[in-house]
C-alpha cells in the first residue's frame, strides 16, 4: 500500500526526482520539511515494501526536464545529493 502526502496529483508530462529513501517515517518527514523550508512544493512521500520492511520514499515533482534539472540542482545544494530521475 502507498500512502502519499501531502496529496500532489502527477501529471502526464510530469518529471519525478527521487530524493531519497528512509527506514524512518520521522526522518523523512524531517527531510521533507527541510524541502519545503527551501521553496520546493511539489514533493511525495510514499511507502514502499521492500524485503520485508517500509522504507520512505521522497519524490519531487517537475513540469519538465529543464524544471527537473534546475531543481536536482537546488535539492544536491541543500545536502541530498545528486537525485535520481524516476521512470514508472
Amino acid at each position: 500500500a502507498v500512502a502519499a502526502m501531502p496529496m500532489q496529483t502527477i501529471s502526464a508530462g510530469d518529471v519525478q526526482l527521487q530524493v531519497a529513501s528512509f527506514a524512518s517515517r520521522e526522518n523523512a518527514e524531517r527531510a521533507l520539511a527541510r524541502l519545503s523550508a527551501a521553496g520546493i512544493a511539489r514533493t511525495l512521500l510514499s511507502s514502499v515494501a521492500s524485503n520485508g520492511r517500509t522504507l520512505w520514499r521522497l519524490r519531487v515533482l517537475a513540469a519538465d526536464a529543464a524544471t527537473a534539472t534546475e531543481l536536482a540542482g537546488r535539492i544536491a545544494g541543500l545536502g541530498f545529493g545528486q537525485p535520481q530521475w524516476v521512470r514508472e
